[in-house]
């Protein structure tokens, strides 16, 4: 019944509708292959433009439904990171993110050393600080909304850039957003003095309406996937040196500039929130007691029905990031293997031994609900022979994860084609080949250790930074909707869960990842977010 009511909405969208009741204009009608033809209609050109957007309205409405209907548990999302540029609008309070800057001294960060409670705890005179507010998601749409933030202690605050000022008092501001699309968004926080006895702490600017935690939207947006994976919250990827419990970030305070990144508190309360599974990426140097505290913490806030996927942090496989390299440095002074490259996957293999013994000896009493991954190279399933058959490795994981992507080197191999048209159709036999080789290899491998074979990312992966017109107009193309939706399709034989990667985030020279540019745009202009939603599945 799910995939017939689906296949009848794209019915639905590819006939618009034949005699619509407008107020003032009576019955109107829309013939097929003629709606923009105002002569067309017998009521004129006002009475035309009323029944067009009664229709755009109908269309997103529909697309809205259809978003709710993705099965869940079998397909995940890569959240967007958390910053004031991502595009994306993460927390209720568009303050929660803070970083000051000093404009007198070359717009650099100011040192935590400096901080207390998030806020600068002096200011010289005549030499204010400014942080930028993350836009909530109606700014993106240039719909300028209001905004009202408070605070608490003594001193001078003000908001820059705003599209107006409506009320300022003690404590308070209220102001509205400019009303300009995404992504020129930058309204700024400026604090002018601060009293050392009681400084300025506690900013809080938000939404009328917001009252939570997590922003509204986000909240919507997130709920038809089963699994939120946790990447870009986190410093894996960085890698930092150390990662203690110590040092990790904390609700609140420290949010999201932990040694760890962001506090797991957020991620266990997103993914409580929409009630979906969390996916945790952490960091390689994350010593055992953090492990330990991090596991204990999380079977705590995660209810007993709902599974835990872990992983030790991203892409060991990838020598583009610091993991990687000090996991090839490791293995090859251990003498792990004889080449640099199959070293790394040992080391990796050995620390994920390690980490996931640790995980399982907390969730004991409840197996079932943890999910220890070990990941590795899509395009290369010879990584996971090498991994899987590692001595032990396959008794301590319960999963082999790969990215499949489709499109990587799209331009080197297309370099002078300029059809969107032809592009979108090499495109889609990518999309093809990328199922029906190295996925369906991976699959092989992961049965033949009895594992689940799961994706930790895939989608579209096509970058071209001299190119990026042309990397627009395909992201943007109608096109991009039916790969997609036959992208997962043909993954539903391969894999018991698809993480998509990522839920949001601009089209730039460094790829475009997001299946929506950003918070809160309209889904009819998203077409890879259309394909998800559409796919049966």
């Amino acid at each position: 019944m799910r995939y017939l009511f689906v296949a009848a909405l794209l019915a639905a969208w590819s006939t618009p509708a034949t005699a619509q009741s407008i107020t003032g204009c009576g019955t109107v009608a829309i013939p097929k292959a003629q709606a923009s033809d105002a002569d067309k209609l017998k009521t004129g050109a006002d009475c035309f433009a009323k029944a067009e957007a009664v229709a755009a309205g109908a269309k997103q409405a529909r697309l809205d439904r259809a978003a709710t209907l993705i099965p869940r548990m079998k397909l995940g999302i890569n959240v967007a990171g958390i910053a004031y540029w991502s595009a994306e609008q993460t927390f209720a309070n568009q303050a929660t993110v803070l970083e000051w800057r000093d404009p007198a001294g070359g717009w650099g960060y100011v040192a935590a050393d400096r901080l207390r409670n998030g806020t600068p705890m002096a200011i010289e005179p005549g030499r204010g600080l400014l942080a930028f507010l993350t836009p909530p998601a109606a700014a993106f749409r240039g719909e300028g909304p209001t905004t009202r933030c408070t605070w608490a202690g003594k001193g001078s605050v003000s908001i820059a850039s705003a599209g107006r000022i409506v009320s300022s008092g003690a404590g308070t501001i209220t102001f509205e957003w400019p009303k300009t699309k995404a992504p020129m968004q930058t309204v700024t926080v400026n604090l002018g003095a601060t009293d050392a006895s009681d400084p300025i702490r506690d900013i809080d600017c938000r939404e009328p309406d917001e009252k939570g935690v997590f922003s509204t939207q986000l909240l919507d947006y997130l709920k038809p996937y089963g699994v939120l994976r946790f990447l870009d919250w986190t410093t894996a990827n960085g890698n930092p040196k150390s990662v203690t419990w110590a040092t990790r970030g904390t609700a609140g305070v420290n949010a999201t500039g932990g040694s760890d990144g962001t506090a797991l508190e957020y991620q266990i309360g997103l993914a409580n929130a929409i009630g979906a599974s969390p996916w945790l990426t952490l960091p390689w140097n994350a010593d055992d007691d953090y492990h330990r505290r991090a596991a204990t913490l999380v079977k705590a806030g995660i209810p007993p029905g709902r599974q835990v996927y872990v992983e030790v942090a991203n892409e060991v496989w990838n020598w583009q990031f610091g993991a990687a390299q000090q996991a090839r440095d490791e293995g090859v002074a251990a003498k792990l293997a004889d080449t640099p490259f199959q070293a790394g996957l040992h080391r990796y293999a050995q620390k994920t031994i390690q980490v996931m013994k640790i995980w399982a000896e907390v969730f004991a009493d409840r197996p079932g609900q943890l999910v220890r991954v070990a990941a590795t190279q899509n395009d290369n399933p010879w990584t996971a022979e090498v991994v899987l058959a590692f001595p032990s490795l396959a008794a301590n994981v319960d999963a082999l994860a790969t990215a499949p992507y489709f499109g990587h080197g799209f331009f080197d191999a297309n370099p002078t084609e300029t059809d969107v048209a032809k592009l979108m159709a090499t495109l889609a036999g990518y999309a093809k080949g990328v199922v029906s080789g190295p996925v369906t290899q991976n699959a092989a491998i992961a049965k033949k250790y009895g594992k689940r074979f799961i994706a930790y990312e895939a989608g579209q992966h096509v970058v071209g930074p001299d190119r990026l017109p042309l990397v627009t107009l395909m992201q943007r193309s109608p096109l991009m909707e039916p790969i997609y939706r036959a992208f997962i399709a043909d993954m539903a034989s391969k894999t018991d869960l698809l993480t998509l990667y990522a839920a949001t985030g601009p089209i730039s020279q460094y790829g475009a990842w997001g299946l929506r540019e950003y918070a809160g745009q309209l889904i009819a202009e998203t077409p890879k977010l259309r394909g998800v939603v559409t796919a049966p599945h």
